[in-house]
């Protein structure tokens, strides 16, 4: 937290708020609410006919993004092996009699 802000690099880190709302304003001059809900309705039109895309979009903000699962790496190396222990265990449930022939 060498700079004040969060982080090494200059500039890292959260903005502070006086930045936040200079950039909302900015925003809402070049977007104000009426251009704004003009074109929320165009993409809920566009959602509608089934663009993905829109669907995304609306899904993402009203329902939340899904959580991403991380695996550690013996997360996944255990994942792993329960995997081709199944695997095993389903090739030996098969009754393939080729194998009990061999064994006779």
């Amino acid at each position: 937290m060498a700079n004040g802000h969060g982080g090494r690099r200059a500039g890292a880190g959260r903005k502070p708020k006086a930045v936040e709302e200079a950039y909302l304003r900015a925003f809402y001059q070049v977007m104000p609410t009426q251009r704004w809900m003009k074109c929320l309705e165009a993409y809920a039109a566009k959602a509608e006919r089934g663009d993905r895309w829109a669907m995304l979009f609306f899904s993402d903000r009203i329902v939340g993004k899904p959580i991403e699962r991380v695996l550690t790496a013996e997360a996944k190396e255990a994942d792993l092996e329960r995997f081709f222990t199944q695997l095993v265990d389903a090739d030996d449930d098969s009754g393939d009699s080729s194998s009990d022939a061999t064994s006779e």
